[in-house]
């Protein structure tokens, strides 16, 4: 995606596209980019389309921009633990990782980006993360320190939060952060049709399958259920039983090996048309 430190993004971008010059990009911008990229390469989707757009978490809101945009590019695509839109309480959970993150004494507003690296802020971001990332059970139920889910040297709520969550974020870029938030923030399928949500996915044509997990405290059960209800016949709806939370989505951490397993069955299923 562009802004995640691989495509264009700030950590990488000239002096002259740096701070408050670079530009912001949507949703939208990184389909568009991805459909330039297929034609370059002389991919002809309206006489090929593809079998299948699958995403996890923004990948999913990706994979609904395909469908409402090039609605004959896919024949399926498969949203893993993501959504057709930012929602309020996704927006919510941004705003406080944007706040944690931006109140670190490195923050330059007048430039729009850091003047030296956060370490502050980052850490302030990967314990406020901590409590959304994963859902309520796997704190209750202690998840985090039992062997299934990995060894940890310290197997208390702040062991995990330091070992999972705080040791990640300090090795990630802080500017990239804040570009993927404000990407993940205007995040919206429907703006195609002026905020029309059902009118937005009455656009799609491909096959869709929706897996969210139940446990997942911002692409949440609920809205792929509305979200199945305005695709009617074309959805199907397979939620992940899980207490891991939007972890769930990409299993490829030790103890959801039963995740991973129910995704790839069902997203094979999807491929041999049998769902």
């Amino acid at each position: 995606m562009l802004g995640n430190g691989v495509s264009l993004s700030p950590s990488n971008a000239p002096a002259s596209l740096q701070g408050n010059a670079f530009p912001s990009f949507s949703v939208r911008d990184n389909v568009r980019a991805q459909a330039a990229v297929l034609r370059s390469l002389g991919v002809d989707l309206a006489a090929k389309p593809l079998d299948l757009i699958f995403g996890y978490s923004m990948g999913g809101l990706q994979a609904y921009e395909w469908a409402v945009r090039f609605p004959a590019a896919a024949k399926a695509i498969a949203v893993v633990c993501g959504a057709a839109r930012c929602s309020p309480v996704n927006q919510a959970f941004l705003l406080s990782l944007q706040g944690a993150l931006c109140a670190d004494s490195r923050w330059n507003p007048a430039r729009q980006m850091f003047d030296a690296f956060p370490a502050d802020g980052l850490r302030a971001l990967a314990r406020v993360y901590s409590g959304w990332g994963v859902g309520e059970a796997f704190y209750e139920q202690r998840l985090f320190a039992s062997p299934q889910h990995g060894h940890r040297t310290d197997a208390t709520v702040a062991g995990f939060v330091k070992e999972s969550y705080e040791v990640a974020f300090l090795n990630s870029d802080a500017d990239d952060l804040l570009c993927m938030a404000s990407t993940w923030q205007s995040a919206e399928v429907s703006d195609t049709a002026g905020g029309d949500l059902a009118a937005a996915l009455s656009r799609v044509e491909a096959r869709v399958l929706l897996m969210p997990c139940a446990s997942d405290r911002y692409f949440s059960l609920d809205a792929a259920r509305h979200e199945a209800k305005l695709l009617g016949r074309r959805a199907v709806l397979r939620p992940i039983e899980s207490a891991v939370g939007h972890r769930a989505g990409d299993p490829w951490r030790r103890g959801l090996e039963g995740e991973d397993s129910f995704i790839r069955e069902q997203v094979h299923a999807l491929l041999a048309g049998t769902l």
